[in-house]
């Protein structure tokens, strides 16, 4: 995960990311986030005009989560509070009590839409179910995924960690320790995740 700071070499501040969000919920850009949570931008980014203009109109950016009581999506309304007052843009706070609430996120996603926000930064809690609604989303308003993948081409931008590399990496470190204490780094091992429909998770599995 990138540090916090600007001058992080292998990686990109919570600064720089937000602002290239930012760039691209105006400027129509594609920003993809691979391995080491560094973004490979895809378009022209809009003028900083167009930021000033939104920020003048007082708009709204919805953020909707895949769970709200979880401390995680807790700390990512916190980093989008915080954009939107760098920004000066209002941020509502949106998501489902739980992860599998699939029908939950898609009727507040389409509810979102109806408030008619700048824009919506969603994390899609289920690559096939959240497809259509955002492909819906996406005539009306911009639609910005993170965290995880979703079956939709409509996206302005996508931000996500590269979890097939995440999984090579701790199962790299887990054969390391396997060997370390059994001098061998064959073996049966457990895989045990925390959802059994999370595209992330299952993208960490293979």
């Amino acid at each position: 995960m990138a540090q916090d700071h600007d001058d992080h070499e292998d990686g990109v501040s919570r600064r720089h990311t937000l602002a290239s969000m930012m760039r691209g919920i105006w400027g129509g850009g594609l920003l993809l986030a691979g391995s080491g949570g560094i973004p490979n931008p895809l378009g022209l980014f809009g003028r900083a005009g167009g930021m000033s203009a939104m920020a003048q109109a007082n708009a709204t950016i919805a953020v909707i989560v895949k769970d709200t009581t979880s401390s995680y999506w807790q700390t990512v309304f916190s980093g989008a509070r915080k954009a939107g007052q760098d920004f000066g843009v209002n941020i509502a706070e949106l998501g489902p009590q739980s992860e599998s609430d699939f029908d939950g996120q898609i009727s507040i996603l389409q509810k979102a839409v109806a408030s008619n926000p700048a824009a919506i930064v969603v994390a899609p809690a289920q690559f096939a179910a959240l497809g259509r609604p955002i492909d819906e989303a996406a005539k009306k308003t911009k639609i910005i995924a993170i965290d995880s993948a979703v079956d939709s081409m409509a996206l302005t931008s996508m931000v996500a960690t590269d979890n097939v590399q995440a999984g090579r990496v701790a199962a790299d470190i887990l054969a390391e320790r396997i060997q370390k204490t059994y001098a061998d780094a064959e073996g049966d091992v457990a895989l045990i995740t925390s959802s059994a429909t999370n595209a992330a998770l299952d993208q960490r599995a293979k």
